[in-house]
């Protein structure tokens, strides 16, 4: 049984908004095609698949729930790899950091 997503265009805008005052909305420019997992040495090692990929699918979905429980953002080392290794330039390792600061300033800050 599929469970149902509601995608949430106001919470991809404000996120993108966010990032976008970061320096980190390339992330607009991913297909979703893996290259950054398969270079991703946390993923390989905990066997967390797919890594930034499903994590740049919650931004596009305004999953904002999703991201927060995410521990994915909170594991990545930002060691580069899966932005040197990207086809589109999409910088997900950049991405990665800017949501940790997302989460931490509104949410871990807030409790």
């Amino acid at each position: 049984m599929s469970k149902h997503i509601e995608v949430r265009p106001e919470i991809y805008t404000k996120i993108r908004d966010f990032m976008k005052k970061l320096g980190a909305d390339d992330f607009i420019k991913c297909f979703n095609c893996g290259t950054c997992t398969v270079a991703c040495p946390i993923a390989e090692v905990l066997g967390i698949v797919p890594f930034s990929r499903k994590i740049i699918r919650y931004i596009m979905l305004g999953l904002e729930e999703d991201l927060v429980n995410s521990k994915e953002i909170l594991l990545c080392l930002h060691c580069g790899e899966c932005s040197e290794y990207c086809p589109k330039g999409a910088n997900p390792a950049e991405t990665m950091h800017a949501l940790k600061t997302y989460i931490i300033q509104n949410y871990l800050l807030k409790r």
